[in-house]
C-alpha cells in the first residue's frame, strides 16, 4: 500500500516526461497476503507483520517513443525498493496500437512491512501493551482485500 502510494506519485510527477495524463494510467494491487514480520524492534517499532502483493498498473495509448523512458524510471523505482529478496521480479508488456502509441502493462513484486509501536487506544494488544501505527499512521489503498492465513 505504501509502496503502492509511491509508485503513483512517481508516475503522477513524470507525467509530462511520459508524455501521458493521469487518465491514462491506473495502478492496482494483486494476489496480496500477510505474512509474518521478524517480531523484533526497530527505530520503526515492532515489525509485527509484512503486507505481501503484486503491484499492477496499466498505462494506455503511452507514446511509443516513451517506453524506453518508462522501462528505465520503473528500474530505478524497484531498485530503491528495500527487502525484495524471493519476490517477482519486474515484467513489462507493451502492446503496439498504431505504431505511434502502446498500452503497457507492468507487474512487480512488493513487501510493505508493518510496525506498531505503544498507543494508548488500540484494540491490538501484544503482551498486555496497546499497540497500533502511532503518529505515522498507515498508507491506505482505495480497496484492499486480505486473505486470513491458513
Amino acid at each position: 500500500m505504501k509502496t503502492m502510494n509511491e509508485f503513483v506519485s512517481m508516475l503522477d510527477a513524470q507525467k509530462s516526461l511520459l508524455c501521458i495524463k493521469k487518465r491514462q494510467f491506473d495502478v492496482w494491487i494483486e494476489n496480496s497476503m500477510i505474512v509474518p514480520g521478524s517480531n523484533k524492534e526497530t527505530d520503526l517499532g515492532l515489525h509485527y507483520m509484512d503486507f505481501e502483493y503484486r503491484l499492477s498498473c496499466m498505462i494506455e495509448r503511452l507514446p511509443s517513443a516513451s517506453g524506453g523512458l518508462l522501462c528505465l524510471l520503473v528500474h530505478q523505482f524497484v531498485n530503491n525498493i528495500e527487502d525484495r529478496h524471493d519476490l517477482e521480479s519486474v515484467s513489462v508488456d507493451l502492446s503496439d496500437n498504431d505504431g505511434k502509441t502502446v498500452d503497457a502493462e507492468i507487474t512487480f513484486g512488493v513487501r510493505d512491512p508493518f510496525y506498531l509501536v505503544p498507543v494508548e487506544n488500540s484494540p491490538i494488544e501484544i503482551d498486555g501493551v496497546k499497540m497500533g501505527f502511532g503518529d505515522g499512521g498507515l498508507d491506505v489503498a482505495e480497496v484492499v482485500t486480505l486473505n486470513a492465513l491458513g
